[in-house]
């Protein structure tokens, strides 16, 4: 006999679901990255997935296959860890001064050019390799200052001789630096400054010098403060500083990943065209020759073995049948094509312009935050800060652009992305260096100057 309740119970089947659960891609599980971004497309297309689960998927997919390579280190070969080197390097010593400067500035509320050499050549000095200072100011305000000292930095920078502002030697390395620094930390960071002190917190300042770590932020300035009983610690606005000395280099596709790079940042099968144009052989065949003049193997051979082999590696890769050429030639062509479709292929013309947006603000900033570049130019400083990095990787995702290709003088091929005035955003150029080592440079061009603030130094 069943129980009451089974026997009496109304028996309510629970519906079939119409639809299977949809398992959201992997970005991992992608081979390569046009796969990706085919099956992608499919599943927006079937309505497996939205538009902004497509979008930042497809960012996913970007930063996996974007990989980068050692900007010192061959791909054939990675070379051992170099030496540190010998002689004082002024972009060290420029973020240095950039630090001490804002140090002082917000430990004091004031700062001029004395009173910054005074700070490095004694304060500084008397520190060793590892600078740590700290002070506290008037409303219980704590600041601090870290900073490393390269022992190849050391003696070039403790040098009374390099300073002209004081020493009056016009030959002088920092010929009138300390004067800049004083401008642009007066200039661009007092509202930072004034902040700090006249608000009824108390907060603990740090600025450091992060150059050496390998990122892209030389200098960064933070505060810690508490709010509701926790300890918050964030950036400071605009203080998260890329110090960049005479380059117009952002970011790079080069080594072994140089044909993948190329798909991931231009949104376009870039394998194809190398298979295509003979270079993805062409670098199969370098591969060998390129590991014999290493800058280690060179120190081995004489000049002229040396030399041999690397005019092989040019006759391969840009006489004969000029498959790095050819290759240059068939993306400019692909890009050209796919960046002014209509129709069905917007949407492929979409993925390629938001690929190319996002290089440009990945490869500037690298994801550590909101970047603000400064650079000190012969007569003023440039300042490209955060909002209009965002800025112009939007713009550009969404301008209309021409790629055109073209092989200067040096004989190395280049790519040029241009708006509909003919101004340039960005150019890949080709470059090989004396070691075989091979370099694709990103690099802005002359529309980057729209959004970049210049002032003029004081005389």
């Amino acid at each position: 006999m069943k129980p009451w309740f089974e026997r009496d119970a109304k028996i309510i089947k629970f519906p079939e679901p119409e639809k299977k659960v949809i398992q959201m891609p992997n970005v991992a599980s992608y081979p390569d990255f046009i796969t990706g971004v085919s099956d992608l497309k499919a599943r927006m297309g079937k309505g497996e997935i939205s538009q902004a689960s497509h979008d930042k998927l497809y960012t996913d997919l970007i930063h996996r296959f974007m990989r980068k390579e050692d900007v010192e280190s061959p791909w054939f070969q990675r070379e051992e860890t170099l030496n540190e080197a010998t002689q004082g390097n002024r972009g060290e010593a420029n973020e240095i001064f950039v630090a001490v400067g804002l140090f002082l500035a917000f430990r004091d509320r004031e700062l001029d050019a004395q009173k910054l050499y005074n700070f490095i050549l004694n304060d500084i000095k008397a520190q060793g390799d590892n600078v740590s200072i700290k002070a506290q100011g008037p409303n219980g305000d704590l600041f601090k200052l870290e900073l490393p000292i390269p022992k190849s930095l050391s003696n070039f920078l403790f040098n009374t001789d390099n300073y002209s502002t004081i020493t009056k030697n016009k030959k002088a390395q920092f010929a009138g630096m300390l004067r800049k620094v004083v401008q642009v930390v007066k200039a661009e960071f007092k509202e930072q400054v004034t902040f700090i002190h006249d608000n009824e917190r108390k907060d603990a300042v740090n600025i450091s010098v992060l150059g050496g770590a390998g990122g892209k932020i030389d200098v960064l300035g933070t505060v810690t403060y508490k709010k509701d009983g926790q300890e918050i610690t964030e950036p400071l606005k605009n203080m998260e500083l890329s110090l960049k000395v005479d380059s117009k280099h952002f970011d790079q596709l080069s080594g072994k990943e140089m044909v993948r790079s190329f798909s991931a940042v231009t949104g376009v099968n870039a394998e194809s065209v190398a298979d295509a144009s003979g270079l993805t052989e062409a670098l199969k065949t370098i591969s060998p020759l390129a590991a014999k003049i290493t800058p280690t193997q060179s120190k081995k051979i004489d000049d002229k073995t040396r030399i041999g082999i690397w005019n092989q590696i040019i006759k391969v890769l840009y006489a004969e049948n000029q498959p790095m050429n050819k290759f240059y030639s068939g993306m400019a062509d692909l890009l050209t094509q796919k960046l002014s479709s209509s129709g069905d292929e917007k949407f492929e013309r979409a993925i390629i312009a938001n690929a190319l947006g996002s290089m440009i603000e990945k490869g500037i900033t690298k994801d550590e935050g909101k970047l603000s570049l400064l650079k000190f130019d012969r007569k003023g400083y440039k300042i490209l800060d955060s909002t209009a990095i965002r800025k112009i990787s939007v713009d550009m995702a969404q301008a209309d652009l021409t790629v055109v290709y073209a092989v200067p003088g040096d004989g190395r091929p280049r790519l040029l992305f241009k708006d509909t005035t003919g101004k340039m955003y960005f150019q890949i150029r080709n470059f090989i260096n004396k070691y075989g080592i091979l370099r694709n440079y990103i690099e802005t061009g002359d529309k980057f100057d729209e959004y970049t603030r210049f002032v003029s130094y004081k005389s």
